[in-house]
């Protein structure tokens, strides 16, 4: 029996119908669902040729995530239907490597496509909470938008990239993303904050960004009893940045898991707003 593939405009219910034969699938992932969920109510969802895969007695193959993305949304949205797929290829389904925002970075030209991409992922997650992974993080095209909004973040990149003998001080996505964010409260003091922490040359007054880069050296050179996480580098960060930028000294960089990620102070409203995302 051959193959047949349309184009079908799937509502809720046709969708509820087609699940109700998912019997092969794997697990379902809310954040992959919550991720389309958000793409359909913003208008983002594009036929892309990918197909949702039914087998000739109507088991469900592929395609169990647009469903019920399409069911939450409670909107209708067009598919390409593959009927008659043989049920022994379930396994060679879904194998491809889809596209990254990295690869569309690249695409689209933007510079510093992996690093940048990251920076922006990573500011989204420390201003709206971790626990945003639970809902996918950002789409590809959600974090293209943001750059066309912050392509001035490009000249992060020279100050948060933060290497010494070949290792980062810092992962790039805080290093960037932070820079950032601290740039708009103060784009000079920021600047200065980071070219200190890079280069290790500190004048009077930077005692805390010193020992800040001590203990991050500290972290590279003994990564069992001195290990810190890349969340853990990211708050100590912002905790000396405070210190710093209000003349007090941090003399024992210390961050315990458990306590309350440390906030930036006197970020402006319209930025953290212009990071938000529709229907979130």
């Amino acid at each position: 029996m051959a193959i047949e593939a349309k184009e079908v405009r799937v509502t809720p219910k046709i969708a509820e119908q087609l699940l109700e034969k998912n019997t092969l699938n794997r697990p379902l992932h809310d954040y992959a669902v919550h991720k389309y969920v958000r793409m359909i109510k913003n208008g983002e969802w594009k036929p892309n040729g990918q197909t949702v895969s039914i087998a000739p007695d109507g088991t469900l193959l592929d395609g169990q995530h647009r469903l019920w993305a399409i069911i939450e949304a409670d909107t209708p949205v067009k598919l390409l239907i593959a009927n008659n797929v043989p049920k022994e290829s379930f396994p060679t389904i879904d194998q491809g490597v889809g596209r990254t925002a990295c690869d569309v970075f690249t695409i689209e030209k933007i510079p510093n496509p992996k690093t940048v991409s990251s920076a922006l992922n990573r500011i989204y997650r420390y201003l709206f909470g971790e626990s945003r992974t639970t809902y996918g993080g950002l789409s590809v095209e959600e974090l293209v938008d943001l750059y066309m909004r912050h392509q001035d973040i490009q000249k992060s990149v020279e100050f948060g990239v933060l290497k010494t003998n070949g290792l980062n001080l810092l992962p790039v996505a805080y290093g960037v993303g932070f820079h950032y964010l601290m740039a708009q409260v103060n784009r000079a003091k920021a600047d200065q904050f980071f070219t200190a922490l890079k280069d290790g040359e500190f004048g009077i007054g930077m005692a805390t960004i010193k020992n800040l880069r001590e203990r991050l050296l500290v972290a590279l050179s003994d990564r069992t009893t001195k290990k810190l996480s890349p969340q853990a580098k990211g708050a100590l960060v912002i905790k000396s940045w405070e210190a710093w930028s209000h003349g007090k000294v941090i003399r024992v960089m210390r961050y315990n898991e458990n306590d309350h990620y440390p906030k930036i102070k006197h970020l402006p409203r319209k930025f953290v707003k212009s990071f938000q995302i529709r229907n979130t």
